[in-house]
């Protein structure tokens, strides 16, 4: 859904009143949480805006979920698509339905659903859709009836995150970009998520000393003027082998940027079924997980993780790990660059981020002096 989605505006917190009233017509459920998800889209066709909702397949028939969500949404009257499925028999242990402190709410979800069977046309799909219902309100009173503690993926083990920005202005990347051979946006960004990162670790005591597996979008692009890179296309695994603090800065782009060539060149369907994570590399007791991600867009709500940034950074945060998400977004001639982890980990992201400010700088004006000097002696 993130591919059909990518080339749409999301407004997570945009357009809050409309998401209210979606999460008020479903009471007691929880959209906002697995496995209901709810995204608002502008800049569809004909400059229209829609809805698009997300269930998880434990619930049942997707179309007659998709029939009754929509109904209890916006009261709409439409066909129901011909093809109906066989219901889902799979149904995860970990299953979060009621909204917190309205669990005992849960028996009322058949009264806030009337309005969808109307738009079930023959006996056969009424049956369909009402079989799902009740499925659906069997797993609710189930919650109800044995409530859970929930250890989602993204939550975090110290209980908080840590939110740093850096931003640095598009030209002075591809200004670093040029003066690399291939070298592009992406690489110079990827090259001080590394090198920042081992430094940052070894600043805190825990220097990285196994090799740094990221990733990153399979679209690379050969062009420093071209920014967009695809973040839905297939990823590869970049490995990063340590000490990097040595190793010269533009020598290291160079290295971040064969060794990404030849990782997309070979990507395996593992690889790329991660599609944005990164691998784990042991330090000590712990186990490592980073994303960094190129993305063209508004970073939409920088400081509060509205929206689409919250969607893409909270992906890399699994529960349990040691992780930390880089994003990398690209508007109005900026690069806003943000690191999320978990609150355990500020003084890494604190480190990290005022690093990679020194970072840029500093070989901006190296490349910047370096071309003055050269068009001195050309002149």
């Amino acid at each position: 859904m993130d591919y059909h989605v990518e080339g749409t505006r999301v407004c997570g917190g945009e357009l809050p009143e409309l998401l209210n009233v979606a999460m008020e017509a479903l009471k007691p459920l929880d959209l906002a949480q697995p496995p209901w998800k709810v995204y608002v889209v502008e800049g569809l066709d004909n400059g229209m805006w829609g809805c698009v909702i997300q269930a998880h397949h434990a619930l049942g028939d997707g179309n007659a979920c998709l029939v009754l969500l929509s109904a209890a949404l916006f009261d709409l009257d439409f066909e129901t698509p011909l093809e109906i499925s066989e219901p889902k028999t799979f149904v995860p242990s970990q299953l979060t339905l009621i909204r917190r402190g309205l669990r005992w709410q849960g028996r009322n979800i058949m009264s806030k659903c009337t309005n969808a069977f109307e738009v079930v046309s023959s006996s056969e799909r009424r049956n369909s859709s009402s079989n799902d219902l009740r499925r659906l309100a069997k797993l609710a009173w189930s919650e109800v009836r044995n409530p859970y503690r929930p250890a989602a993926i993204n939550d975090c083990p110290g209980g908080g995150r840590v939110c740093r920005a850096v931003l640095r202005p598009l030209d002075e990347l591809r200004t670093i970009a040029r003066d690399v051979p291939g070298a592009t946006v992406n690489t110079v960004f990827l090259s001080a998520v590394a090198q920042c990162l081992e430094r940052a670790l070894a600043a805190e005591g825990m220097p990285l000393e196994s090799p740094l597996r990221m990733g990153v979008p399979k679209r690379l692009r050969s062009d420093t003027e071209g920014v967009l890179v695809e973040s839905a296309t297939r990823t590869g695994d970049l490995v990063i082998r340590p000490p990097l603090a040595k190793t010269n800065s533009y020598e290291l782009i160079g290295i971040v940027t064969e060794n990404l060539r030849s990782a997309l060149e070979h990507d395996e369907p593992a690889a790329r079924a991660m599609l944005g994570k990164g691998g784990a590399g042991a330090i000590g007791p712990m186990r490592w997980n980073l994303t960094a991600t190129l993305v063209y867009g508004p970073p939409a709500n920088l400081y509060g993780l509205g929206g689409r940034v919250k969607r893409i950074l909270s992906s890399a945060l699994p529960g349990g790990e040691k992780a930390l998400a880089v994003a990398a977004f690209v508007y109005d001639g900026t690069v806003s660059i943000l690191v999320v982890a978990d609150q355990t980990l500020a003084g890494i992201v604190d480190h990290m981020c005022a690093g990679m400010d020194s970072w840029f700088g500093e070989l901006a004006n190296a490349a910047r002096c370096a071309h003055a000097a050269e068009s001195g002696r050309s002149t």
